[in-house]
């Protein structure tokens, strides 16, 4: 017979007559609690009774809902909003190259600036994973940003069209997958 767990239907299957019965069982006993209601049974317990050092819940059974794990979320959310902000309004900055910075290149090669962005934000997460499980998630997008934020600086300051896909694309790209990836 092949049983599944206690509370599912199991087949029985006969080898003499190749016949297959499908059977239910119910050997589930209303007086044993599952694993489900013996952790909120320890929680309910854990409410009730307040530990030796008067707090009322254990280490084990604290929710995460702190004031420090808001500050967590809050900058994780400015840390999406930079990355992605810069990589989604790529437009405004690709006019600005089109119309002044280099009026005597096609749209098409300046969009390349974008893509290797995007290309390197997205695809960096391949090395950012590792990074981030060896070095922590405060350092590398700290690192992240300080790397973002020297791109944008020397973008400022380039004169041909490699050196903006090299500043802005590939260099901020990497940044940006620093500081995307982990948050």
């Amino acid at each position: 017979m092949l049983s599944r767990s206690d509370s599912t239907p199991s087949t029985q299957v006969s080898h003499d007559t190749c016949s297959c019965t499908k059977e239910v069982e119910r050997s589930v006993q209303l007086d044993t609690p599952t694993a489900m209601t013996n952790d909120a049974l320890r929680l309910e317990k854990a409410l009730e009774e307040p530990e030796k050092d008067g707090t009322h819940l254990s280490a084990e059974l604290t929710p995460a809902d702190s004031g420090y794990a808001w500050v967590i979320v809050i900058c994780a959310a400015l840390n999406l909003m930079c990355t992605l902000g810069v990589v989604n309004s790529f437009g405004v900055f690709s006019t600005y190259y089109i119309n002044y910075i280099y009026p005597n290149v096609s749209a098409g090669s300046i969009a390349w600036v974008g893509t290797t962005m995007s290309l390197f934000m997205l695809g960096g997460a391949i090395a950012t994973g590792p990074l981030t499980d060896r070095f922590g998630f405060r350092l590398v997008s700290l690192a992240g940003t300080v790397i973002c934020c020297v791109a944008l600086l020397l973008a400022s300051f380039t004169n041909a069209l490699w050196q903006l896909v090299l500043t802005q694309g590939i260099m901020f790209g990497i940044g940006a997958a620093c500081i995307f990836s982990p948050s």
